[in-house]
């Protein structure tokens, strides 16, 4: 059995007697052209930007401006890779405007991202929704799925039955899951979300970072639950509360 992971105690612990072999994978500025971890990245872009319909002359192009940017971060690439996917020669000539200063790090990509993917197009109450959303998934103790997140404020649009999930579901669809029930695809954008960085590119979705106001919204969306029709006498359906003697 191999176990590929970083150095952690309980692992450790749970394979007293395992052999271990310390590999240092280099990231940031350590990452040189041509280095394994570049490389890899570099097929995996190819094949993702291949697999998307980008024109092959502008591939490679994409490939030198995009590959020294991951400095070695497979995660970077990732998130690059999903962003790209919606339009890759759009997007990317989006990116090659920017003269790559938003994409020196994981935060400032996650900044772009999100920056280019909301625009300028948001009013307020929109923003409050996706802040909701986006703080509900950080703090609430477990997953929510759809029907629990259009009863959060401001995601329902007033007077209507239609929720702003979908606006949501768009302009997160680089870092999160397309799946019923939405997840980061990585825990560093929940860290970047709660980072000073975040506040400092983003204030408009300050009270993301706001627990206490989460916190509060989520115990009043436990009340609407309780109070809910969806909740009533004999949710099974069960003929009869009686357990009848079966033989075996």
């Amino acid at each position: 059995m191999v176990i590929a992971s970083r150095q952690e105690d309980h692992i450790a612990q749970t394979f007293p007697k395992s052999t271990s072999i310390h590999i240092t994978v280099p990231s940031g500025s350590d990452v040189k052209l041509g280095d394994a971890a570049s490389e890899d990245i570099r097929v995996f872009l190819k094949s993702c930007l291949k697999s998307m319909g980008m024109k092959d002359t502008l591939i490679k192009k994409a490939l030198d401006y995009l590959v020294s940017r991951a400095a070695g971060i497979f995660i970077w690439a990732t998130t690059i890779a999903n962003f790209l996917e919606l339009d890759p020669e759009g997007r990317f000539a989006t990116l090659e405007k920017g003269d790559g200063k938003g994409l020196k790090s994981l935060y400032s990509l996650y900044s772009t991202i999100v920056k280019a993917s909301f625009g300028h197009e948001l009013d307020e109450e929109e923003i409050g929704a996706v802040a909701s959303v986006m703080g509900a998934m950080i703090f609430a103790k477990q997953v929510l799925d759809d029907n629990a997140l259009i009863m959060l404020p401001q995601v329902r649009i007033p007077d209507s039955d239609v929720s702003r999930l979908g606006l949501i579901r768009r302009g997160l669809a680089s870092v999160i899951d397309s799946g019923p029930i939405l997840h980061f695809h990585h825990r560093s954008f929940e860290d970047f979300l709660l980072s000073t960085f975040f506040l400092q590119e983003l204030p408009e979705f300050s009270t993301v970072q706001d627990r206490g106001y989460h916190e509060h919204q989520l115990a009043v969306l436990c009340l609407k639950t309780l109070v809910s029709p969806s909740l009533h006498f004999n949710m099974c359906n069960l003929e009869s509360s009686i357990i009848k003697n079966v033989d075996i």
